[in-house]
């Protein structure tokens, strides 16, 4: 076991995440600190960061280090953008650093922190295929990943966005120009037209927190969070507000400087647009999580091939849930609903991915043991609504952990209505009848022995038919199921035989 610390010098702070890693190859966060620090923001004539700021940077990095050596870290990784390698002084400042606290800096050029950009997308989204735009300051990141791998990269200053010459009366048209202009510098533009946008860096995550407040979002979480078009343009006007009640959820986005806040907004609208992009999906694990990924594969730790999968993989290793039964039940739950789904109603469903939710709501659906084994299922709901759980959409997410809280004899306790914005109908009856499948899966496991090896399945009008290999007779799994009947009849529309 093992906990590595990464530090990331920015230009406004400088962050530290801690992350386990245990001997399984299973690891989470379990510390995440950021101290602000403005060290580009006033330069002396000669492009120097100012001492009074480096020694700002000092102290930071002395805490920081003060807190990895009485937790004992066994690995501190620092990294520094554009902040420090845009300085005139920036070899005199990490070795200073080097000397006064023993810490070694990587000042990584634009191409490293886009890689490591990519590295976070590629194994903490479910996308295979996407458009990663990322913009930190003044600093725009265009990435276009295929097949999860990196194809191509852009980057480049946003001279409109430079706060040291930045112009409070800013013209949009100026902003416009500047767009154009750096569109027609990159060759590979046309083959991202039917790739989705994924955002990374601080910036897109203030503006994910400022839209999911403003909506009124029934989910209180970033990652994978989806901005519109039309969402962003109406932060851009609010944003020039004067009006206490148009800005009373706006307190300390754009504390140091609004017209360059209000900049950065226009500037991704207008790219977004220039782009024909209706919107951006946000992936929250920005570069650090891109160095610690990094870092996994250099150690040969393990390689990320489906992120869905693996998010859930370690999140069973980190509850030290039994996987074993786990995997049953999604096979249990998997070979049911693919011999069902033909008769669910389901081939009009396009916004989200049956088979990643009955997947997800099945391998976890015993994660709410970790807080009280009584009532579990009710508790299983919030831990998978909370989990590290990557590739899903919100949708998917909360849909899956629905079904989850379906896997008992007795239904739910959650309203539907808390998250009406979110779930129709047809997602409702969707959830139903996972669930009903979940609670038949769990019956069929109920010695958690994996006694059942296969089903053969005969469906008429009127009935399932089930007729179950066991390795030894079921009785105990066949008496629990049959207190499912009505509740499988009423939701599935079929009688339930089990043989």
């Amino acid at each position: 076991m093992e906990t590595i610390a990464i530090i990331h010098i920015c230009s406004d702070s400088v962050k530290m995440i801690q992350i386990k890693l245990n001997k399984n190859n299973a690891y989470n966060l379990v510390e995440e600190y950021t101290e602000a620090i403005k060290m580009t923001e006033h330069l002396d004539s000669n492009g120097n960061i100012l001492s009074n700021n480096i020694s700002s940077l000092i102290n930071i990095l002395k805490n920081y280090k003060t807190i990895c050596d009485s937790k004992k870290i066994s690995r501190i990784i620092t990294i520094a953008g554009d902040a420090l390698r845009s300085a005139t002084n920036c070899d005199i400042i990490v070795d200073l650093i080097q000397k006064r606290i023993d810490l070694d800096i990587q000042v990584i050029n634009r191409e490293k922190e886009a890689y490591y950009n990519y590295l976070s997308v590629s194994a903490f989204t479910g996308y295979e295929n996407a458009l990663i735009m990322g913009l930190v300051g003044n600093q725009l990141q265009l990435i276009r990943m295929k097949n999860r791998k990196q194809e191509a990269y852009f980057s480049v200053s946003v001279e409109a966005l430079d706060p040291k010459n930045f112009d409070p009366s800013f013209s949009e048209e100026q902003i416009r120009l500047e767009v154009a202009s750096i569109l027609s510098t990159i060759p590979w533009l046309e083959d991202v037209q039917d790739l989705p946008v994924v955002s990374i860096g601080e910036f897109m995550e203030q503006m994910a927190k400022i839209s999911i407040i403003e909506s009124s979002y029934p989910l209180d979480i970033l990652h994978g969070y989806t901005t519109s078009l039309e969402q962003i343009d109406d932060m851009y006007q609010k944003s020039g507000s004067s009006s206490p009640s148009q800005l009373k959820h706006w307190e300390g986005f754009f504390e140091h400087n609004r017209n360059s806040f209000r900049s950065q907004l226009f500037f991704v609208s207008e790219l977004m647009k220039a782009l024909n992009k209706g919107s951006l999906c946000l992936c929250s694990k920005d570069v650090k999580y891109g160095v610690f990924y990094d870092y996994l594969l250099e150690s040969k730790i393990l390689i990320i091939r489906s992120p869905l999968m693996h998010s859930i993989e370690n999140i069973l290793k980190i509850m030290e849930l039994d996987a074993l039964h786990a995997f049953q039940i999604r096979w249990l739950s998997m070979e049911i609903f693919m011999n069902l789904k033909p008769y669910l109603d389901m081939d009009d469903v396009s916004d989200i991915d049956l088979n990643n939710i009955v997947n997800t709501s099945a391998l976890l659906h015993d994660s709410g043991i970790i807080i009280n084994y009584y009532n579990h299922h009710h508790h299983s709901f919030w831990v998978i609504l909370n989990a590290p759980i990557c590739g899903l959409s919100h949708k998917e997410l909360l849909m899956s952990a629905y079904t989850a809280s379906f896997h008992r004899k007795n239904n739910s306790y959650v309203d539907f209505e808390k998250y009406s914005s979110l779930l129709t109908k047809k997602d409702i009856s969707i959830i139903e009848k996972l669930g009903v499948i979940l609670k038949l899966s769990e019956s069929l496991d109920k010695r958690m022995d994996n006694v059942v090896k296969n089903i053969d399945f005969t469906i008429t009008d009127t009935e399932v038919i089930m007729d179950l290999s066991a390795s030894t007779y079921p009785d105990m799994e066949l008496r629990d199921a049959e207190l499912l009947l009505s509740d499988f009849k009423r939701v599935i529309g079929k009688d339930l035989i089990l043989k």
